[in-house]
């Protein structure tokens, strides 16, 4: 298992046994949608943009669009790479602008 071995090489590297027990998944839940691409749900200018496009909770946590928004807005990519997608996620002009100042890049 791909885990374990991983467990493995980080005891070597560190020297040490970890404790901690490599299971099998044996379920998973959701958490609240409050916790759901929080730092997207933080900006209310992205959010209300997001939600021109995606009005349901579902929508919003199944959202590859909103996880990669969320990124943006958290400090995750580069100005290349939100370059080469921003034209996919539905934004107004108005909301590409805001979302490449926020990372601090300019227009191209």
């Amino acid at each position: 298992m791909l885990a374990e071995e991983s467990k493995s090489n980080r005891e070597k590297a560190a020297g040490v046994v970890f404790t901690t027990a490599v299971a099998p998944l044996t379920g998973f839940t959701l958490a609240e949608f409050y916790h759901q691409k929080y730092f997207l749900q933080a900006d209310k200018f992205l959010m209300s943009e997001f939600l021109n496009v995606h009005s349901s909770e579902e929508e919003i946590v199944n959202s590859t669009i909103a996880a990669r928004l969320n990124g943006y807005v958290s400090g995750y990519g580069t100005a290349e790479e939100l370059e080469a997608e921003l034209s996919s996620y539905g934004l107004s002009e108005k909301g590409a602008t805001y979302l490449r100042d926020s990372i601090g890049s300019s227009d191209p």
